[in-house]
């Protein structure tokens, strides 16, 4: 009778430890399924990008990257690079999907290509011997930073120097100026001079310009004067506040163009306001702010 209890209380340890064995199996199945729904609803992105665009990418949670292809080379290219980044480059405008497969997924970009952003450069040449370069973005687009490179030539043609001017998070419709000093000067026919704009822009991120919602402030101070800017916004997300100060001489003059940029975060209440110093120089009397301007982006 002993025996035989004990037969029943086995057989039914052993009905448990399978029950539970399925369990788990069942759980860890439903799991899965869902991970899958999960990943395979976060692997296909809608990019935008312009004529003559690269945007290079790093890959993580895809393991080894085994293959990149464009369904359209014509309109933008695709190519792995070494570890796991990936280049694409918009050709011309039209549509085309990039695929990037992983030993662990794939991700899918559906990418509109759109004509190039229309950025208009001009330049004025000062007494003192700088240029000033006056940027006015036309377009639509968000800029986190963007690069003059201006080329300055003789009668002929040829190149005397070249000098690169930058500037920062540029919004659309937004204006900015900095100055470049071409060294060596002698020779150049200012009538010749080129450029070439280009820029830097994170494609999959939200841009929206945030230029009203900013306040900006500004004080002199032993020497330095001091842009102070400050935001109300308390979610999650980082606010660029950019600007351009003139100094002037007792004449009127410019003798220093400065384009510069604050940081700020709606996130934590110490980031919501930033002051930014810059030192006056010696043979300015006054100065000015602006070409005030602000970007929020959203992760």
């Amino acid at each position: 009778r002993r025996q035989r209890q004990m037969c029943i209380r086995d057989r039914n340890i052993m009905n448990k430890k399978k029950l539970r064995v399925v369990l788990t199996m069942l759980v860890m199945m439903v799991a899965f399924s869902f991970a899958g729904l999960t990943a395979e609803a976060a692997t296909t992105k809608k990019m935008t990008l312009y004529v003559g665009e690269k945007y290079t990418y790093q890959y993580i949670g895809l393991g080894t990257i085994k293959s990149v292809k464009s369904s359209k080379s014509s309109v933008v290219t695709a190519k792995k690079k070494k570890g796991k980044y990936n280049e694409m480059t918009a050709k011309k405008k039209g549509s085309a999907t990039v695929t990037v497969k992983g030993s662990r997924g794939t991700y899918k970009y559906k990418i509109t290509v759109k004509s190039k952003p229309k950025i208009e450069v001009k330049f004025e040449r000062r007494a003192d011997g700088y240029v000033t370069v006056k940027v006015n973005n036309k377009s639509s687009v968000y800029f986190n930073n963007l690069k003059v490179e201006v080329t300055f030539r003789n009668a002929a043609g040829q190149e005397v120097t070249t000098e690169t001017a930058y500037m920062y998070y540029l919004g659309a419709k937004k204006s900015t100026a900095t100055e470049v000093y071409p060294y060596p000067s002698n020779g150049i026919d200012y009538s010749k001079t080129t450029y070439k704009v280009s820029y830097d822009r994170d494609p999959e991120r939200k841009y929206t310009d945030y230029t009203k919602k900013v306040k900006f402030s500004t004080s002199l101070k032993n020497g330095k004067v001091a842009v102070k800017t400050s935001i109300t916004y308390k979610k999650r997300a980082d606010v660029y506040a950019g600007y351009t100060v003139y100094f002037y001489d007792a004449k009127g003059n410019v003798v220093y163009t400065r384009d510069g940029y604050n940081y700020m975060s709606g996130s934590s209440k110490k980031y919501r306001t930033y002051t930014s110093e810059i030192y006056m120089p010696s043979d300015a009397v006054s100065y000015k702010l602006v070409n005030k301007r602000a970007m929020m982006i959203k992760y």
